[in-house]
């Protein structure tokens, strides 16, 4: 999978999932993909699984409008920072590794 196609599918998937919205794709969809790399990381780091559920809540807080706005002023936050994860051969911002684990907890 394309980065650009991840990173676009994960704004629209972390959009339905804060807003408690079921959300329905085949195997081998960009969803599924996002579950995989979130399971992957909490299972490299399962400290991190109370961040996700506290990462789940922040979303939720920003709303549908201002998730990706959210997501991605923290994102940029991480990497001028240096918190980037590699999971899975992507390196990640953080925050991104925690959304994708948020979803995999949902």
């Amino acid at each position: 999978m394309r980065r650009r196609h991840f990173l676009k599918a994960l704004a629209a998937v972390t959009a339905a999932a804060a807003a408690g919205l079921p959300v329905v794709f085949p195997a081998r969809d960009p969803l599924e993909a996002m579950r995989a790399l979130g399971r992957t990381y909490l299972e490299l780091h399962p400290e991190e699984a109370s961040a996700a559920r506290a990462w789940q809540v922040s979303l939720a807080e920003a709303g549908e409008t201002g998730m990706r706005g959210h997501t991605a002023r923290h994102a940029r936050l991480d990497l001028e920072d240096g918190e980037v994860v590699t999971v899975d051969g992507w390196v990640l911002p953080r925050s991104l590794a925690l959304t994708c684990s948020a979803l995999a907890l949902a």
